[in-house]
């Protein structure tokens, strides 16, 4: 059902400045598995969902910015959050996040 996937937390200006720290978090609100597959951030960063990408009932997916092939970076995002490996984390977005203010927009793709 429209409406049940939102941007629920934006991080845009982490401890230290490090971007690396930087996210974007998303949240299930509805009763059902919803795909992300076609969805994109846009305006100030963009990024584009694998197909595939599911978000369950009542949990958290976080985009960050770094390509998560770094390890070493994942794991300190992680282990500063305080962000077990339940939580689904996915990433690799361009541009950056605007410490003064921005749009940042969730964008699904047309229901038929």
């Amino acid at each position: 059902m429209p409406g049940e996937v939102m941007i629920s937390e934006i991080m845009y200006n982490p401890p230290d400045g490090n971007v690396d720290l930087e996210f974007i978090e998303l949240y299930n609100s509805g009763n059902t598995p919803m795909s992300l597959t076609d969805w994109k951030l846009g305006r100030g960063v963009k990024f584009a969902f694998s197909s595939g990408t599911l978000i369950q009932p009542g949990q958290s997916l976080v985009v960050v910015g770094f390509d998560l092939n770094a390890t070493d970076k994942l794991a300190a995002f992680r282990a500063t959050y305080g962000i077990g490996p339940e939580v689904d984390v996915v990433g690799g977005w361009t541009g950056n996040l605007n410490n003064g203010g921005e749009t940042i927009s969730l964008l699904r793709p047309d229901l038929p």
